[in-house]
């Protein structure tokens, strides 16, 4: 950055719904929140097109009426930076929910910008363009022998082979719902089967529900899933298979009060223990724990995570830092944020649970260390609304370097507010790509493959 950049500082305040905007020299660009019921715009500006210049047009938009509610007269809103590395900004939806600490990425015409949210406010930073690309996306089949399907996994079975798993049936809990597979082989998809059906209880069929592929160091696949009328009263079951998946055991029921990974994957730590991150449902509380195995799978320890907490948090997911000397973990929530707890000592103890930066509209996530260390997360990034399925129209991936700061590094989707895209599944493969799959709209398993141009 050079001394000759100007320096433009925007205030924004709203007083019966009147606003009132005052400007001065910067790069930097700060807005003042609203009402968490309100949105902010920005908008491409003509007149800086014209003069290639960084400008915008301001409005506010209030969620509940869903229309405008007041906007700035062109004299009060042209704005411009000049100078030689200055475009004109594309459309923006800044949600004023969004909480502090998250850096939100946008593309600006050929440039990148992260708003950056501190103090009750968005700082707009240039940042390169970034390094990850999409390099395939594709619905894994046609012709679906089911209604509905919803929560895919995926593992790389050997190199260049991902298996994928998802329950389908009539609609999710329904007596119907098994978990099916498919696999993608020399890049094509086979057509799904079924790799467990709704065992008998009582002479009559249960749904089956969040299947979980892993596997371990010693070469065992496992596919975890739940059986069971609802998810308060699920059980687990597990299948293992020791040829990549081309023949699997026969189906066995976890231990009482073990109920595997609820949604995301375990992880492996260098002493060879399993931690298969985990959580229960009540009408009273949503809680996170950690199911620890240290024999590859034939017995499993408990460890609760933080369970006196206020919090409500399911479906965590685990990063490794420093080498795996600490831990941590990133949980669903209630609370329209994702939720954070660490550890030090290998998952045998946790700390309190936390608010992170990141949105979550009470919606599954799902993240992954890479080899080199970076942190990704992919997530659903808005607050929760009246239907259940409110603000899971958009999907992005987000990176971390300190599990605190997290920059949106990708757009999975960002369509039509009645569509679900949702419940992702994230693994990098040994060539160093990102795999994920997540439900396309209840109808597809969708799946996308990231790769790094550097």
């Amino acid at each position: 950055m050079t001394s000759q950049k100007a320096f433009f500082l925007l205030i924004v305040s709203i007083i019966s719904l009147n606003i009132r905007v005052y400007g001065q020299g910067n790069e930097q660009k700060k807005f003042a929140f609203y009402d968490s019921k309100d949105t902010v715009v920005l908008q491409k500006n003509e007149y800086a097109i014209k003069h290639n210049a960084f400008g915008f047009n301001l409005t506010v938009i209030n969620k509940d009426k869903q229309k405008k509610i007041s906007a700035l007269d062109k004299p009060n809103i042209n704005f411009t930076v000049k100078g030689a590395e200055a475009t004109a900004v594309g459309l923006f939806v800044l949600s004023a929910a969004m909480p502090m600490g998250h850096d939100y990425f946008f593309p600006l015409n050929g440039n990148n910008g992260v708003f950056f949210i501190k103090s009750n406010s968005i700082e707009f930073t240039r940042i390169p363009k970034p390094d990850w690309k999409k390099e395939r996306e594709e619905l894994i089949f046609k012709d679906a022998p089911f209604k509905q399907c919803h929560a895919s996994t995926l593992v790389e079975t050997t190199p260049g082979v991902i298996m994928v798993a998802w329950f389908g049936g009539s609609y999710e809990g329904s007596k119907d719902v098994k978990i099916w597979m498919s696999r993608l082989e020399k890049g094509k998809w086979l057509a799904p089967w079924v790799a467990a059906e709704g065992e008998m209880k009582d002479t009559v069929a249960v749904p089956l529900w969040n299947p979980v592929l892993f596997k371990s160091n010693s070469g065992k696949l496992f596919l975890f899933y739940k059986a069971g009328p609802n998810p308060r009263e699920w059980w687990g079951m597990m299948k293992t298979s020791d040829d990549n998946g081309r023949s699997w055991s026969a189906t066995s029921r976890l231990p009482d009060g073990i109920l595997g990974p609820i949604k995301n994957k375990p992880v492996q730590l260098k002493d060879g223990s399993i931690l298969s991150p985990s959580s229960t449902e009540t009408n009273e509380k949503w809680q996170a724990h950690i199911e620890r195995s240290t024999d590859d799978g034939t017995n499993w320890e408990l460890i609760p995570v933080d369970h006196g907490s206020a919090l409500d948090v399911i479906q965590p997911s685990i990063l490794f830092y420093e080498g795996g000397k600490r831990l941590q973990m990133l949980c669903r929530s209630k609370q329209r944020t994702v939720v954070e707890s660490w550890s030090a000592d290998n998952g045998k103890s946790w700390s309190a649970l936390s608010k992170t930066s990141l949105l979550n509209p009470n919606s599954g996530t799902d993240a992954l260390t890479l080899k080199n260390g970076t942190q990704l997360i992919v997530y659903n990034p808005d607050v929760p609304g009246k239907d259940w399925f409110n603000g899971r129209f958009k999907l992005n991936v987000a990176m971390s370097r300190d599990g605190k700061t997290w920059t949106d590094i990708a757009i999975l989707e960002n369509g039509d507010a009645k569509k679900e895209y949702s419940y992702p599944a994230i693994i990098q493969t040994k060539d160093g790509k990102v795999h994920i799959t997540y439900t396309f709209d209840r109808k597809n398993i969708k799946h996308v493959v990231l790769s790094n141009t550097k």
